[in-house]
């Protein structure tokens, strides 16, 4: 069992680690604030400090939830409004010949 979580936490925490690097340095050459370009010279510490972030907030969200249908009430309600909503719209206006509705139907 041990053996099945040490190696899947790398596989797991790799996509949420580079989306959060994106997401927090989007330009690799200009930090977003003055006290954070020290990090854009140390690559491999601000990784291991983004997995260590990870890797606290979901122990601390495992252990201070009461049951994991918390977890999934939340999935499962946005992700059924995505479903429902949000996913045929974006659908029908990429397949459709969509025009705006200020645009002239009729050219003269």
């Amino acid at each position: 069992m041990a053996i099945s979580i040490i190696t899947t936490v790398p596989i797991v925490a790799y996509p949420c680690r580079l989306s959060l690097d994106n997401l927090i340095f989007p330009s690799k050459e200009v930090a977003p604030h003055r006290y954070m370009q020290f990090a854009l010279n140390y690559p491999r510490a601000r990784s291991i400090v983004e997995v260590a972030v990870i890797l606290t907030c979901a122990y601390a969200l495992s252990i201070g939830l009461p049951s994991v249908t918390v977890v999934f009430s939340l999935t499962g309600s946005t992700v059924s409004t995505l479903n429902s909503f949000i996913f045929p719209s974006l659908f029908y206006i990429k397949l459709s010949d969509w025009q705006y509705w200020w645009e002239p139907k009729v050219r003269l």
